[in-house]
């Protein structure tokens, strides 16, 4: 079922990205979200297996009263903001499935926009967007996923100095789950051109990482004692190096048209923040798995970035070329990685 969400992407891009069809963007986008949000809708609650605990949990909290509803704040459970949420929804929708598509529409339609107001090249981004596995997490990892959504507006009010907005929209996002407050970080050097304070915290992550390990999990024990991210502290399962390689090869390709990119679009430095700050996470995941969720905060404004660095090719040869070639990749790591699994709710 992945490979026909494929295809019915790459036909919808052959109708509407071409020069003879007026508003071509607007229709792909509207018309690949519609497809991405059928595909998540649609899908069987037991396709992962953090699925149907959370629609147990949302049947359960919908017989709730309100006094019972407020109570979850109580509760000994992690991130109440988002059972609460559910509680609201289940008013109007009782059916667990369109708790999962409510959920769905709102992380499809946040990046959709995202990639019709700022990717130069939607088709590309939208490959991004399914290949490195953003849209598959979401359909597994609820919490998190509601809270990434929150992001992309937080995105906008710190590309666009909006310090107030932007921490008050993070801070719902926290509510929502605990790491992402991380995304604070981006607001202090979202205008930070490239440079030595790169690569001296890029220097600091790989100690933490390769030799100082033990001390880092005792950071994060620390830091999130009250949080699942001190309990992942005491974790021994960590990930290879397959994820830090892929961000590594796309922010080295970034970092070729970086020069050409701060001349074109000045917006471009927080995109590269953002992916510095993506791979950086990611290297942790090297001592403690969980990680790569941090990373993600970041690393998925990859998929605006990297069009942005293809158009700043000057030669239009080469600028194709680079387009196939990674359209191709990026296909390939679908096949590599394993093609996702589908089955109906029905």
């Amino acid at each position: 079922m992945y490979l026909v969400l494929l295809g019915a992407i790459g036909v919808s891009a052959c109708i509407f990205l071409n020069n003879n069809y007026k508003d071509g963007r607007k229709y792909f986008c509207v018309t690949t979200a519609i497809l991405m949000i059928l595909y998540a809708s649609l899908r069987s609650k037991y396709l992962y297996t953090d699925t149907p605990g959370y629609v147990e949990k949302y049947l359960s909290i919908s017989k709730y009263s309100f006094i019972e509803a407020l109570n979850l704040f109580d509760a000994d459970m992690k991130n109440p903001s988002f059972y609460f949420l559910g509680w609201i929804v289940s008013k109007v929708f009782p059916s667990g499935q369109v708790w999962l598509a409510f959920l769905s529409i709102l992380y499809i339609v946040a990046f959709m926009f995202l990639i019709y107001k700022e990717s130069k090249m939607p088709l590309i981004s939208v490959v991004v967007f399914l290949s490195l596995g953003y849209f598959t997490f979401s359909l597994t990892g609820l919490r998190q996923a509601l809270a990434i959504t929150l992001i992309v507006p937080a995105y906008y009010f710190a590309k666009n100095n909006k310090i107030v907005k932007f921490i008050i929209v993070v801070l719902l996002a926290y509510l929502f789950h605990n790491s992402a407050l991380i995304f604070l970080l981006i607001y202090p050097i979202r205008n930070l051109k490239l440079g030595w304070f790169h690569v001296l915290l890029m220097g600091i992550c790989l100690a933490f990482s390769l030799v100082l390990k033990s001390e880092f999990k005792a950071f994060v024990g620390e830091v999130f004692e009250d949080s699942y991210y001190g309990g992942y502290s005491e974790s021994n399962k960590v990930l290879n190096f397959s994820g830090i390689i892929i961000q590594l090869a796309i922010f080295a390709f970034n970092l070729l048209y970086y020069k050409n990119n701060l001349t074109k679009n000045k917006g471009s430095l927080i995109l590269y923040n953002c992916a510095f700050l993506g791979l950086s996470f990611q290297l942790f995941s090297l001592v403690i798995a969980e990680m790569f969720r941090v990373s993600m905060y970041f690393s998925v404004f990859n998929i605006v970035l990297i069009p942005l660095s293809i158009m700043a090719e000057p030669n239009e040869k080469w600028r194709k070329v680079e387009m196939i070639l990674i359209t191709v990749v990026l296909f390939a790591y679908i096949f590599v990685s394993g093609i996702p699994k589908y089955s109906f709710f029905w």
